[in-house]
């Protein structure tokens, strides 16, 4: 327990790990158990990664009302951002997944092969189809990503809405300086050390500050 919330932790084993076919079957069936022993009125899921990209389905297959909140794009893209390792964007590129195209991005880090790769991007294609019509409700953290996802083609208008992250409250006022008795600025950064996070750009720009002054926590 977390004060007074109960938080079930579910352990995954060997084998069962992310995939292009993010489908975990005894993953999602201990899931939809937990759930449906709450018994609750609604579900409302954030991510489903490393639990079972099917679970919408699952879920609503079991007589509960699912809405989620889309905050990347996992559904329908193995690197979650719509965004290639070479920085090319594939916001334009819908449908997806889609072959060549994830096909071709995946590959190099996907150990078992075009063959296995092309019949796993058929199944995600198949989820992601399966996961939206499940989701009675889906909400975008910004008008940008609903209409990435409207262009998508899996979600009408009428069921999909903008719900902006934070809320209208009036700022904050300065904080006073702080004084470390160094001299130094210390910056921290937290969040998912993916690249398309920015990590590396802020990398970058500490290296062209070059200031002994300013040193930077991750």
């Amino acid at each position: 327990r977390v004060g007074p919330l109960e938080v079930l932790r579910l352990r995954r084993r060997p084998g069962e790990n992310y995939s292009m076919d993010h489908r975990l079957p005894r993953v999602a069936e201990q899931v939809v158990a937990a759930v449906v022993e709450q018994g609750p009125d609604l579900v409302h899921l954030h991510h489903t990664l490393n639990l079972s990209g099917d679970l919408a389905a699952r879920l609503a297959g079991a007589g509960l009302p699912v809405v989620a909140t889309l905050h990347d794009y996992t559904l329908v893209c193995a690197r979650f951002f719509l965004v290639r390792p070479d920085g090319q964007s594939c916001e334009q590129a819908f449908p997806l997944p889609a072959v060549p195209r994830c096909v071709d991005c995946v590959l190099p880090d996907f150990p078992a092969g075009r063959q296995a790769l092309l019949a796993e991007t058929s199944a995600r294609a198949s989820t992601a189809r399966a996961e939206a019509a499940a989701m009675a409700f889906a909400i975008a953290p910004s008008d940008i990503v609903r209409r990435r996802w409207l262009a998508s083609g899996l979600f009408e208008p009428a069921r999909l809405v903008a719900l902006p992250h934070g809320g209208s409250v009036p700022a904050a006022p300065p904080a006073p300086p702080r004084d470390r008795g160094d001299g130094r600025l210390v910056l921290a950064t937290w969040g998912h050390l993916a690249p398309a996070k920015g990590l590396l750009d802020l990398l970058a720009a500490m290296r062209l500050l070059r200031d002994p002054r300013v040193a930077l926590l991750v």
